[in-house]
Protein backbone atom coordinates (compact mmCIF):
# COMPACT_ATOMS: atom_id res chain seq x y z
CA UNK A 1 0.00 0.00 0.00
CA UNK A 2 2.78 2.40 0.92
CA UNK A 3 4.60 1.61 -2.31
CA UNK A 4 1.49 2.20 -4.39
CA UNK A 5 0.73 5.54 -2.71
CA UNK A 6 4.30 6.75 -2.73
CA UNK A 7 6.54 8.02 0.03
CA UNK A 8 5.49 11.65 -0.41
CA UNK A 9 1.80 10.88 0.16
CA UNK A 10 2.46 8.61 3.13
CA UNK A 11 4.76 11.18 4.72
CA UNK A 12 2.08 13.86 4.20
CA UNK A 13 -0.17 11.70 6.34
CA UNK A 14 2.26 10.42 8.98
CA UNK A 15 4.45 13.53 9.19
CA UNK A 16 1.77 16.17 8.80
CA UNK A 17 2.70 17.73 12.11
CA UNK A 18 6.33 17.44 13.17
CA UNK A 19 7.33 20.13 15.63
CA UNK A 20 11.00 20.89 14.86
CA UNK A 21 11.56 22.24 18.38
CA UNK A 22 10.46 18.94 19.92
CA UNK A 23 11.74 16.35 17.44
CA UNK A 24 14.29 16.31 14.67
CA UNK A 25 13.75 13.97 11.78
CA UNK A 26 16.80 11.73 11.51
CA UNK A 27 19.02 11.91 8.46
CA UNK A 28 20.70 9.07 6.60
CA UNK A 29 23.77 9.63 8.80
CA UNK A 30 21.84 9.42 12.10
CA UNK A 31 22.55 6.42 14.30
CA UNK A 32 20.21 3.42 14.32
CA UNK A 33 18.76 4.19 17.78
CA UNK A 34 17.76 7.70 16.68
CA UNK A 35 16.07 6.32 13.55
CA UNK A 36 14.29 3.61 15.54
CA UNK A 37 12.95 6.16 18.03
CA UNK A 38 11.63 8.37 15.24
CA UNK A 39 10.01 5.44 13.40
CA UNK A 40 8.32 4.33 16.62
CA UNK A 41 6.98 7.83 17.23
CA UNK A 42 5.83 8.11 13.63
CA UNK A 43 4.11 4.76 13.08
CA UNK A 44 3.40 3.21 16.48
CA UNK A 45 2.47 6.28 18.51
CA UNK A 46 1.27 8.28 15.48
CA UNK A 47 2.78 11.37 17.06
CA UNK A 48 2.95 13.45 13.87
CA UNK A 49 -0.33 12.63 12.11
CA UNK A 50 -1.69 15.26 9.78
CA UNK A 51 -4.17 17.36 11.76
CA UNK A 52 -6.55 17.63 8.78
CA UNK A 53 -6.93 13.86 8.81
CA UNK A 54 -7.34 13.69 12.57
CA UNK A 55 -10.10 16.30 12.48
CA UNK A 56 -12.17 13.89 10.35
CA UNK A 57 -11.82 11.03 12.82
CA UNK A 58 -15.09 9.29 13.60
CA UNK A 59 -16.10 6.74 16.19
CA UNK A 60 -14.21 3.44 16.04
CA UNK A 61 -17.30 1.65 14.70
CA UNK A 62 -17.83 4.22 11.94
CA UNK A 63 -14.13 4.24 11.08
CA UNK A 64 -14.14 0.45 10.78
CA UNK A 65 -17.16 0.53 8.47
CA UNK A 66 -15.56 3.26 6.36
CA UNK A 67 -12.37 1.22 6.11
CA UNK A 68 -14.31 -1.74 4.76
CA UNK A 69 -16.00 0.55 2.21
CA UNK A 70 -12.62 1.98 1.17
CA UNK A 71 -11.19 -1.52 0.77
CA UNK A 72 -14.16 -2.61 -1.35
CA UNK A 73 -13.60 0.45 -3.57
CA UNK A 74 -9.81 -0.21 -3.67
CA UNK A 75 -9.32 3.37 -2.44
CA UNK A 76 -5.72 3.36 -1.22
CA UNK A 77 -5.76 6.92 0.06
CA UNK A 78 -8.74 6.27 2.33
CA UNK A 79 -7.36 2.90 3.45
CA UNK A 80 -4.08 4.50 4.50
CA UNK A 81 -5.88 7.28 6.35
CA UNK A 82 -8.02 4.80 8.30
CA UNK A 83 -4.95 2.74 9.15
CA UNK A 84 -3.20 5.87 10.37
CA UNK A 85 -6.16 6.75 12.56
CA UNK A 86 -6.01 3.39 14.28
CA UNK A 87 -8.33 1.12 12.33
CA UNK A 88 -8.41 -2.28 14.03
CA UNK A 89 -7.16 -4.58 11.28
CA UNK A 90 -8.72 -7.59 12.98
CA UNK A 91 -12.20 -5.97 13.18
CA UNK A 92 -14.91 -8.22 11.78
CA UNK A 93 -18.15 -6.64 10.60
CA UNK A 94 -21.02 -8.24 12.55
CA UNK A 95 -23.50 -7.12 9.86
CA UNK A 96 -21.46 -8.77 7.09
CA UNK A 97 -20.83 -12.35 8.21
CA UNK A 98 -17.93 -11.24 10.47
CA UNK A 99 -15.75 -10.38 7.47
CA UNK A 100 -12.51 -8.51 8.03
CA UNK A 101 -10.99 -5.96 5.63
CA UNK A 102 -8.89 -8.75 4.11
CA UNK A 103 -12.05 -10.74 3.34
CA UNK A 104 -13.59 -7.65 1.74
CA UNK A 105 -10.44 -7.02 -0.33
CA UNK A 106 -10.43 -10.60 -1.61
CA UNK A 107 -14.15 -10.48 -2.34
CA UNK A 108 -13.79 -7.30 -4.42
CA UNK A 109 -10.45 -8.22 -5.99
CA UNK A 110 -9.02 -5.10 -4.33
CA UNK A 111 -5.46 -6.30 -4.46
CA UNK A 112 -3.78 -3.01 -3.63
CA UNK A 113 -5.69 -2.69 -0.35
CA UNK A 114 -5.14 -6.31 0.69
Amino acid sequence: MVQALGNERVNWLYEGYVCPEAVTKPSSSSDRACKDDYIRLKYVHRAFLNKAVLSRAKSKEESNLQMHAAVAADDLKQCMQHLAMGYAIEWADPANELKTALHVAAEHNALLCA
